[in-house]
């Protein structure tokens, strides 16, 4: 019986972003380093596999980037990730987080607690 394969955590450069027909994206990424043996062979075995990627800027110093519309009103989606943000600096100032903690894993945390919340509201109705 085949390894499981195991995760992957590497700096990487986004070299290029394009778009399917299906309106999926295809990244192409680049190591910041060679791999040995060991390495290589561990990546090679997630080729083709479905995987969870977080793409976190190693140097954040402001809040993630927005794409705004043509009238700059933020939807929802926008206004509640900025929320989940103050939040997230609110807690490293406060000594809750660490400094080197990583905002889109708080965020997918505090947003996955929230669909729970509105779940268990849908069970109870």
């Amino acid at each position: 019986m085949d390894k499981m394969p195991v995760p992957i955590s590497c700096e990487v450069t986004l070299n290029g972003v394009s778009t399917k027909a299906d309106g999926s994206l295809s990244l192409r990424i680049q190591t910041s380093r060679e791999f040995d043996a060991v390495e290589t062979t561990a990546l090679m075995q997630l080729n083709r596999l479905i995987l969870n990627m977080i793409l976190t800027p190693l140097k954040v110093e402001d809040a993630p980037f927005e794409i705004k519309g043509s009238s700059d009103v933020k939807s929802p989606s926008q206004r509640l990730t900025a929320c989940i943000y103050a939040w997230f600096k609110h807690e490293q100032e406060t000594g809750q987080l660490t400094k080197d903690a990583v905002f889109e894993v708080f965020r997918l945390q505090k947003m996955e607690a929230l669909i729970e919340f509105v779940k268990k509201k849908l069970d109870h109705d």
